[in-house]
């Protein structure tokens, strides 16, 4: 059995905090990706191929914690709401 509950305001901080860092993350992401893919004729080399080899495994999931920060941010905004109709 699940029991929910929150404290509204803390969750409308919590959401938006969870928006914010989603977004950026996001931003990080797509500039970190098209540079180190337009990266192979500046930098060359064994270091360079791990570095890519490592990016391209691990962008996968930076890519769900970018998804994971948008469901949590649209879950908690909506639970905090629902909270906040109850009393009307």
């Amino acid at each position: 059995m699940s029991i929910y509950g929150g404290d509204p305001e803390g969750m409308k901080r919590l959401a938006s905090l969870f928006q914010k860092h989603g977004q950026e993350l996001d931003q990080i992401i797509r500039d970190l990706n098209s540079n180190t893919q337009g990266s192979q004729n500046i930098w060359q080399g064994p270091g360079a191929n791990r570095f890519r080899e490592a990016w391209s495994q691990a962008k996968p999931s930076f890519d769900k914690m970018v998804t994971a920060f948008q469901d949590a941010h649209k879950d908690i905004s909506n639970r905090a709401e629902g909270f906040r109709n109850v009393g009307k």
